[in-house]
């Protein structure tokens, strides 16, 4: 055979071996070999029903925890959280081979998730207290699955709120610098069924006890106006102020509006924010807006995102997106954004400010007009406020894992730039990483 028909075949041979390059957005099939796994592939006919991970956090070592709802095959709940290696295999050295669940009362239900800066393991959520309430709880176990018990009580930290008749809920947690523990969530007192919930912050010491030099005795809530009002997210500047994210109601006004609220490192209103250190925004008329998660982007900028749906007019919800400047006012180049990312509508549970300053947003997408079943839908902004053409189609990414009302609850980004999304596929604990250049 000629010489130079041996190099055109050799040629040929390279081009067949070497896959096409993947895209922005595709899933990283160097990740549990097809860039997603669920806790059902991984333990079968199991002890404990992992729900969907509501949040998510990366260690150093790039090992991944996922917490989320956790009940047992008795429909008992516990609580708890798992670990996942870099390749997408269950870690099987924490705790009882991949994951942790301790029996902590009636209801304990895990929501968030946190590091410290020795490795420790935060995990918030709604544990009881004394009375038979419910109240912010957190735990914290070792780099190894064990529960710390020199934090709080015997490892457990709780916090009810003054006049809370029905208990309180935590739904997410950040460290400050100086290692004490932001948590927020929401208090119940017990009023009127339309206006008996107040968005609440608390912050705890190092060793798990209530720090009383936040706010006066330890806690803050902010009641906006009539309607029910929710703390769903926290992030922490640079210099120690404290962003919160929730919802602010104003019934047979604008109905539910985003709310976010910064607070001096001491617990008080910063007043330098949005000139009275809360802000609320109404996407338009007369529609429910939520806010479900919150990032700062490295510039400073607050984003924030979650769901906007017509009042009594029904119709699709939407994915809504806002961006703040500093000083809590609209950023008017990005301003606030409302998408449909497919025919029948979606949501959105969280928001990431990544490393190239680019805004991603992950959530649900409706397969139908009756919003039961749905796709993980990931969309990503630039930082003008357009959808990056560049990444999936048009700027948004869907993943149709299962037939199921299947989310993405939490985002991260690795070291690498890979982005690791963790949420609910067939009720399962689900992740999948997404290649983001």
């Amino acid at each position: 055979m000629p010489v130079r028909w041996v190099v055109i075949l050799l040629l040929a041979l390279l081009l067949v071996a070497v896959p096409a390059a993947a895209a922005p957005g595709g899933l990283d099939p160097t990740f549990s070999g097809n860039g997603w796994v669920r806790s059902y592939d991984v333990f079968g006919s199991r002890p404990y029903f992992p729900k969907g991970a509501e949040d998510v956090a990366l260690q150093p070592d790039g090992k991944i925890l996922a917490v989320g709802e956790l009940q047992d095959a008795n429909s008992h709940w516990w609580f708890g959280v798992f670990r996942w290696l870099p390749n997408g295999d269950l870690d099987r050295s924490f705790g009882s081979g991949g994951w942790v669940a301790n029996d902590l009362g009636i209801f304990p239900m895990p929501h968030a998730v946190a590091l410290q800066a020795d490795g420790k393991i935060l995990v918030g959520g709604q544990l009881e207290c004394p009375g038979l309430q419910l109240c912010f709880g957190i735990v914290r176990y070792k780099p190894g699955g064990s529960i710390d018990s020199s934090f709080g009580a015997a490892g457990v930290a709780r916090t009810a709120f003054p006049g809370s008749r029905c208990g309180c809920e935590l739904r997410d947690l950040a460290v400050q610098r100086n290692g004490r523990i932001v948590a927020v969530g929401q208090r119940f007192r017990g009023s009127d069924a339309q206006d008996d919930d107040l968005l609440a912050v608390a912050r705890f010491l190092p060793n798990g006890q209530l720090d009383r030099s936040f706010s006066g005795d330890g806690r803050f809530s902010r009641d906006f106006g009539y309607g029910d009002d929710f703390g769903s997210a926290v992030a922490i500047q640079p210099d120690g102020r404290i962003v919160v994210g929730g919802v602010a109601s104003f019934r047979y006004r604008t109905e539910a509006d985003f709310a976010l609220v910064r607070l001096r490192p001491n617990g008080r209103l910063d007043r330098t924010f949005s000139g009275d250190g809360v802000k609320t925004v109404n996407f338009r008329g007369h529609r429910y807006d939520g806010l479900n998660g919150l990032d700062l982007q490295r510039d400073g900028h607050i984003v924030a995102a979650g769901a906007s749906v017509a009042d009594f007019k029904g119709g699709d919800p939407r994915i809504a997106v806002l961006r703040l400047n500093r000083n809590g006012t609209l950023d008017r180049r990005f301003g606030k954004r409302l998408l449909r990312p497919g025919p029948h509508g979606g949501s959105a549970d969280a928001i990431l400010g990544d490393s190239h300053g680019e805004i991603l947003v992950g959530g649900r997408a409706y397969d139908d007009s009756t919003h039961d079943a749905s796709a993980w839908v990931l969309v990503r902004y630039r930082s003008s406020g357009a959808l990056d053409r560049s990444f999936g189609k048009g700027g948004v990414v869907f993943s149709d894992f299962g037939t199921g009302a299947d989310w993405i609850g939490a985002l991260a980004e690795q070291r690498d730039g890979k982005v690791i999304a963790a949420g609910e596929v067939y009720r399962d604990q689900a992740l999948a990483r997404y290649l983001a250049r």
